[in-house]
């Protein structure tokens, strides 16, 4: 509860509960509400011109013009290229034999449901860890290309931001890093793996897979090498403004004026009409004069 009225200052008591002033009986409640929510929405409006440009270099770099429409749709084709079949393994053992196509979806499948402590215990074994060590690093190599990818897919909506495009190529250049990584390390160890033991482990890598997944980064990296040289042009709306004064700004001044103008003519009107009736009058009795005296 307020303790001064705000119009006419006076002090509040406790016995004061009604929402008029006793004082000079405006309401307490409503009093300046206008005021109030003009201020809110100016506030508004205000919030709204600083991030209007945020918005329209987000909109720019997605679906502002046909390139940017068609390189959001080619940044999803590094993870449609991950299920092409990047490898093959089987294991044979006494009542046990188990063969699996490796691509996205089985090493998913495979990571959610591996044992780490058994993962741990064979790279540190002596015989095979180096092997073990370098199928662990293929695996984790190639689901931060997954996570990269995604990522990446994300902030590609930054991509007019003052550091998009160096984003833009970082990310790149660290999942084809990531990429090369996970093929050289899981060749390396189906290689060793089938040589040591032929009739028990085989493992294969399919290329196609990795140079799929390359071919895919090589043409985002292209997308943002035409980004650079051509650039994209970032339509940016007019909203100086909402950054200033609600009393200050060109509309409401011209709405102002324009409403003044409109008060002016319409009094300007009245005047006229009323000096228009007062002739009409006028003219009225000194033709009831006239005819009197003909009467007379």
């Amino acid at each position: 509860m307020a303790t001064y009225c705000p119009k006419c200052n006076y002090k509040l008591r406790l016995r004061d509960y009604k929402p008029e002033c006793p004082q000079c009986g405006i309401n307490l409640v409503y009093y300046g509400m206008e005021e109030r929510l003009r201020a809110e929405a100016d506030k508004a409006e205000h919030e709204f011109a600083l991030s209007a440009p945020k918005v329209d270099r987000i909109k720019s770099s997605t679906i502002g013009s046909t390139f940017t429409k068609v390189r959001l749709g080619l940044y999803f084709l590094p993870i449609l290229a991950m299920l092409v079949p990047m490898g093959a393994y089987s294991l044979t053992l006494p009542f046990y034999e188990k063969a699996t196509t490796l691509n996205l979806v089985s090493i998913v499948q495979l990571v959610g449901s591996f044992d780490f402590g058994a993962l741990m215990a064979m790279i540190k074994s002596e015989l095979f860890g180096t092997e073990f060590l370098m199928i662990a690093i293929s695996l984790i190599s190639l689901l931060l290309v997954l996570v990269l990818a995604l990522v990446e897919t994300g902030l590609l909506v930054l991509s007019c931001s003052p550091k998009g495009l160096v984003r833009n190529f970082t990310l790149n250049f660290i999942c084809i890093a990531l990429v090369i990584t996970s093929a050289i390390t899981y060749n390396l160890a189906a290689t060793r793996l089938s040589a040591a033991f032929p009739s028990i482990a085989t493992a294969s890598i399919n290329w196609w897979g990795p140079f799929a997944i390359l071919a895919c980064f090589l043409v985002l990296v292209g997308t943002n090498i035409i980004q650079k040289t051509k650039g994209i042009e970032v339509k940016y709306r007019d909203v100086s403004e909402f950054l200033m004064p609600y009393d200050e700004r060109p509309s409401v001044i011209a709405a102002k004026a324009e409403k003044e103008a409109a008060i002016k003519l319409a009094e300007e009107l009245k005047e006229q009409t009323e000096r228009e009736l007062e002739v009409k009058i006028a003219a009225a009795r000194a033709v009831d004069a006239v005819e009197d005296a003909l009467e007379l």
